[in-house]
């Protein structure tokens, strides 16, 4: 195991895991399931990969984990670079446990509403970009996407409700990308 050049926030990267894992099992008691697959993942976005999705199957919280998109992002996206590949995959996984503990999923094979999507990323992506600063503050590179929301976030003064990070989120998340 290599040490990292920046320090992890690994205690505050734990709070936050363990206060959205709370908010989950307070609104669906049986916990998470957690399904790691080597499958495809579903096209859930029009011209962009999902390597993790969330959805309510049978009642039950779900985190789908897609691997060969994690493999291919940690060759592309992330050049082998080892700390990028943590530091996205757990801002990944902690997006999801957000659209989970705000209850801003859709039900198994229920796909949200176009609209509904994009106010459920609006919401969903505000609070990933808070969880962003603790990595940017532990001076941790993120991913050119990453990094183009936590500039949008920070340009709209860190507020979901301004019209540009509305704009901003539904150009990124629209099937009609200008």
């Amino acid at each position: 195991m290599h040490k990292s050049p920046h320090p992890y926030p690994f205690l505050e990267v734990q709070n936050v895991c363990d206060d959205l894992v709370r908010e989950i099992v307070r609104g669906y008691k049986p916990g998470i399931d957690l399904r790691v697959s080597d499958d495809s993942p579903p096209n859930m976005i029009v011209g962009a990969r999902v390597a993790m999705g969330s959805n309510v199957r049978s009642g039950i919280p779900t985190v789908h984990i897609y691997l060969r998109e994690w493999v291919m992002a940690f060759y592309g996206m992330c050049n082998q670079d080892e700390l990028l590949f943590e530091t996205t995959f757990v801002l990944a996984f902690l997006h999801e446990l957000t659209h989970l503990a705000l209850g801003l999923v859709p039900q198994h094979d229920v796909p949200l509403d176009p609209e509904e999507m994009y106010v459920s990323e609006e919401i969903v992506c505000a609070k990933t970009c808070e969880i962003m600063e603790l990595f940017v503050g532990a001076g941790r590179q993120l991913l050119p996407t990453d990094q183009a929301f936590h500039d949008a976030w920070i340009k709209c003064g860190r507020n979901k409700d301004t019209v540009s990070w509305k704009d901003f989120v539904g150009k990124r998340y629209s099937k009609n990308k200008s």
